[in-house]
């Protein structure tokens, strides 16, 4: 992670939008954070529809009565053919993944990879949650034992170690199999995809 001067990524922003003009784009609304007290509402705008097909899988759906109401926080700016300069971008590379946290933009290009977007709003959450509401976020899966003394259970591990295997036991309730927060003051753990 690395600093990126503000007034090169309104360059870099205005770039992208006129790029962004000239093509069809797919949009789709969201949220992240299944805990209501902490949820984000995130709309990803990409030139790809295997891009925004992504983000409805992975982030958390809307009602209709949310969606016709829907105002976003966050944008994800998914352009996967709109390759950066580097010298006029201050890029080190043609292609990036860059967080605004004023602008609240993640702005995402050159390359076509979705995990971008997902890891993005990880990253987004990693700062935002513990500095403005003591919880923790996690890339774990997680399940929960049954019964009236309920017990959870998290899994830690780089992705491809089997944290999802592990959390599907039948016998124990199903959290999730990735990403989420730990509430500390109500120890709860909840859900940060969909």
């Amino acid at each position: 992670n690395l600093p990126f001067d503000s007034s090169k990524f309104d360059i870099l922003l205005k770039d992208m939008s006129a790029f962004a003009s000239t093509i069809p784009l797919y949009v789709c609304d969201n949220k992240v954070a299944s805990n209501p007290s902490y949820e984000i509402k995130v709309r990803t705008i990409s030139e790809k529809a295997y891009g925004a097909m992504f983000a409805k899988t992975m982030f958390i759906g809307l009602s209709e009565k949310e969606l016709s109401s829907f105002s976003p926080e966050w944008t994800i700016l998914f352009l996967p053919s709109f390759k950066g300069e580097p010298s006029k971008h201050g890029l080190k590379n043609t292609n990036f993944s860059i967080l605004n946290f004023s602008k609240k933009i993640i702005a995402i290009g050159g390359t076509g990879y979705t995990g971008e977007v997902k890891k993005g709003m990880f990253s987004a959450l990693n700062f935002l949650l513990p500095k403005n509401h003591g919880v923790l976020p996690m890339h774990c899966s997680a399940n929960e034992s049954t019964g009236s003394n309920p017990e959870t259970t998290l899994f830690f591990g780089l992705s491809g170690t089997g944290k999802t295997t592990l959390s599907t036991d039948s016998s124990r309730s199903f959290i999730g199999d990735d990403e989420h927060g730990w509430e500390i003051e109500k120890n709860e753990v909840f859900n940060f995809e969909g």
